[in-house]
């Protein structure tokens, strides 16, 4: 429990019924919750007033019990003091039998991330030239409005595409 309640990231176990049987300090603090209000409880109690955001969570929850795998989302919660976006690894936790038992998460705080791409997003499609960013094996990640215009192809038709498709 120590480790856990050293993480910057919120960390929670919780049994099949969806109900918190643990949770580290992050998770109280990003909450604003005591232990003994979380545990036992389930994500309709903590957010009681976004079941949209709940059902998400939830979907993605048994989408992870039901591979039986490890997966990675990006969730995003109400918070008081506003709406976080988390990257959530979830996995689920087995018995020495291989039954899962469990499912685990451990949730960062992105928002500060998702902030500044979307102020870079912004100053791209401001900007009167065409720009085009290729990864580093040569494929379409992000163009703007002016790419479009000039090449006469949408974002849905380059991205992912060779860069050799606008030469």
């Amino acid at each position: 429990k120590a480790i856990l309640d050293n993480s910057p990231s919120a960390i929670y176990l919780k049994d099949l019924e969806n109900r918190f049987i643990l949770v580290n300090k992050t998770t109280l603090q990003n909450h604003g919750v005591t232990e003994s209000e979380i545990i036992g409880k389930t994500l309709s109690d903590l957010f009681p007033g976004d079941p949209e955001a709940v059902k998400g969570y939830e979907d993605n929850d048994r989408k992870v019990i039901e591979s039986g795998e490890a997966m990675e989302f990006e969730e995003s919660a109400l918070l008081a003091d506003g709406t976080h976006t988390y990257l959530s690894q979830k996995f689920p936790l087995r018995d020495f039998s291989g039954n899962i038992y469990a499912m685990c998460g451990v949730s960062t705080d992105i928002t500060y991330r998702k902030n500044a791409a979307d102020k870079i997003i912004a100053i791209l499609e401001s900007a009167p030239d065409a720009v085009v960013i290729v990864g580093n094996e040569g494929i379409i990640e992000v163009i703007n409005k002016q790419t479009e215009k000039l090449f006469g192809y949408s974002k849905s038709e380059l991205i992912g595409q060779k860069v050799e498709m606008l030469i």
